[in-house]
């Protein structure tokens, strides 16, 4: 009886701290949004053609709290998916390398974006060139990455796109795929945090 109890009271501690693994750390509350820009930003574009996402770090960035001057950059990181809508299964499928990679700044994993921090610009510049006709959008993942500056400043990093036009129409198009109503909205509502998504089609 000893050794089930003590089984459960290990088990409860091990779980109670791998499910919370920010403890100990403060939250962080501070958060700075950044805007990515898309050399064509047409709803359309022609297969064959390579959409460019670049997002750079400007020498002044502004917090929901504070302005600081970029001086250098030791690390910024966001997560963006890119999806071909699968309309006859009714799923994104995740486009990968070779069809998406970075050409300024790296990637870890699928879909993390680290800019480069040798030398300004401090930027990532992500290529996509879509293999099939189609469409498409890219979402940032609602997940804040990080922007650290200085040697002593860091915030959440929201990016979403500087664009006039995200083609919500395709949004309304794709969506009965995806669950109707809700899923439209949920988009409006990242796109109202910070977390930006772009819809385009492939032809």
């Amino acid at each position: 009886m000893r050794k089930i109890k003590l089984i459960i009271i290990v088990a409860s501690t091990l779980m109670i701290h791998s499910c919370n693994p920010n403890a100990g750390k403060e939250l962080m509350t501070e958060f700075v949004k950044l805007n990515a820009e898309i050399n064509n930003s047409n709803e359309t574009i022609l297969l064959g053609d390579t959409l460019k996402i670049r997002l750079t770090v400007p020498d002044t960035v502004v917090s929901n709290l504070r302005t600081q001057n970029v001086q250098s950059l030791q690390r910024a990181f966001f997560a963006m998916r890119t999806f071909k809508v699968d309309t006859l299964n009714r799923r994104g499928v995740n486009m990968l390398f070779p069809a998406i990679w970075t050409s300024v700044g790296n990637t870890e994993g699928n879909g993390i974006y680290v800019l480069k921090n040798n030398a300004k610009p401090y930027e990532v510049v992500i290529n996509f060139k879509p293999e099939e006709k189609g469409l498409y959008y890219l979402e940032v993942v609602p997940q804040p990455g990080v922007l650290r500056i200085n040697n002593n400043y860091e915030a959440n990093l929201l990016v979403n796109f500087g664009v006039t036009n995200k083609h919500y129409n395709i949004l309304g198009t794709i969506s009965p795929y995806f669950g109707g109503q809700p899923f439209y909205d949920a988009y409006i509502q990242l796109d109202a945090e910070g977390f930006g998504a772009y819809f385009f089609r492939v032809n």
